[in-house]
């Protein structure tokens, strides 16, 4: 029962084991930097369960890698794990408004974040704005809370491409995806500095979506690219910002069978059936493809 203190291993902090050391010439391991019991590994199946400490209001959480090991840092404490024993990652915040930042993580291994109760933001390669830093699957579970997903591609420049659907977002040519669940109210993808291209074939209903173009001249598909282009799989808020550069937005429902009608504003796009207003900003070009039906189009405040 974690509320008894009873059953509960606590190590001593740094400054105690610093005075010890001080005082009768000990010689020491840094609490912060062995077994925290934050972090355990299960030695049979490989998995690495990484927790919040139950007694915290809010915790931090950090994955990233140094040399060969995964390195664990909960709330101020570090501990390392050797990255060919594990298989899996496992992370539980528990409850409160916690903080975790998965910044780097071994080539072909998954993580699973689990919110929790509480308000989170997981922050994926937020130290390095570089996404290829995480080199496996990334599952979000969001909690009972409001909670935020950013995901940080700012800091490269690398003409990149982002297929998103209602549950996952994937760049290609890394080798893995970011995947999040019905309980994600919340994710931000900021992009890359070069020459992006998004293709938005869906948006969760409970999940509101920005995407930042970021530096370039990037180009959104809000329908997707496939044979089959749909604006009625984005069911969830979705807001576009292209940033500096020679930017497009085209919206494509050209597989859509039915007469819809279309209200185009210098900043939404909104069509009969949408729960939602599609929103852009930053745009020089935008471009409507629409289905088969008889369709009618208003424009309003256009500028030319």
């Amino acid at each position: 029962d974690w509320s008894d203190d009873r059953q509960v291993r606590r190590l001593i902090s740094d400054f105690s084991a610093e005075l010890l050391r001080d005082i009768y010439d000990y010689t020491i391991s840094l609490p912060s930097n062995i077994n925290t019991f934050y972090a355990n590994l299960n030695v049979a199946t490989g998995e690495l369960l990484v927790q919040g400490d139950p007694d915290a209001a809010a915790d931090s959480i950090t994955l990233n890698e140094v040399a060969n090991d995964i390195r664990v840092q909960v709330n101020g404490t570090s501990e390392r794990i050797e990255a060919a024993a594990v298989t899996t990652i496992n992370v539980q915040s528990g409850s409160g408004n916690d903080f975790i930042n998965v910044d780097q993580t071994p080539i072909g291994i998954p993580t699973d974040v689990f919110a929790g109760i509480g308000k989170a933001v997981i922050n994926i390669a937020n130290a390095t704005g570089n996404l290829t830093f995480v080199d496996g699957n990334v599952n979000i579970h969001g909690g009972s809370g409001i909670d935020v997903v950013n995901i940080q591609d700012l800091n490269r420049d690398a003409d990149q491409a982002y297929f998103i659907d209602n549950d996952s977002i994937t760049p290609t040519g890394l080798g893995y995806s970011n995947t999040y669940d019905i309980q994600t109210e919340n994710l931000f993808l900021n992009a890359d500095q070069g020459d992006s291209f998004f293709s938005i074939d869906g948006v969760g209903s409970s999940t509101s979506m920005v995407i930042n173009g970021q530096g370039g001249d990037d180009n959104f598909n809000a329908g997707g690219v496939s044979l089959f282009p749909l604006l009625g799989q984005i069911l969830g808020p979705l807001s576009m910002n292209g940033g500096p550069g020679q930017d497009t937005v085209n919206f494509d429902d050209g597989a859509q069978v039915g007469s819809q009608t279309f209200t185009i504003t210098q900043a939404t796009l909104q069509r009969s059936g949408l729960p939602h207003p599609l929103v852009y900003s930053n745009m020089e070009q935008a471009r409507l493809t629409a289905g088969g039906g008889s369709d009618v189009v208003h424009l309003s405040l256009i500028h030319i």
